[in-house]
């Protein structure tokens, strides 16, 4: 059984870091677990044509056109365009790569605003 006091736990690199007072900083922490954040993100971002593929594959359409064409409700989304990337496009790149650029552009303004906002509360 290791006891505090002992060398056995002194000498342990993990545990011996209480004896010298270092502490992993909370950013220290928090700044692992963002970056395997961002790793994940990225990674989901890579994987993104892949379901776009499959989902064009199965015909998979979103439930709510379904119900706006039953309801025989007209498509006013290319006359009111107030998206930078239109249905998830860049013009002038192939669907799957515009997808995946988009989602980019999405998640990068998303983890701006939100790093000016932990900013400004600090």
């Amino acid at each position: 059984m290791l006891r505090w006091g002992s060398s056995r736990v002194r000498s342990h690199p993990r545990l011996s870091r209480t004896f010298r007072g270092e502490h992993p900083t909370w950013s220290k922490v928090v700044g692992v677990k963002l970056r395997k954040a961002y790793l994940v993100v990225a990674l989901l971002l890579a994987a993104s044509p892949l379901f776009l593929m499959l989902s064009d594959m199965m015909g998979y359409h979103e439930p709510l056109d379904l119900a706006a064409e039953a309801l025989g409700l007209k498509d006013a989304s290319e006359e009111v365009n107030w998206t930078p990337f239109f249905d998830y496009t860049v013009p002038g790149l192939p669907p799957a790569l515009g997808y995946v650029v988009a989602g980019a552009v999405g998640t990068a303004l998303v983890v701006l605003l939100s790093r000016v906002l932990q900013r400004m509360v600090k």
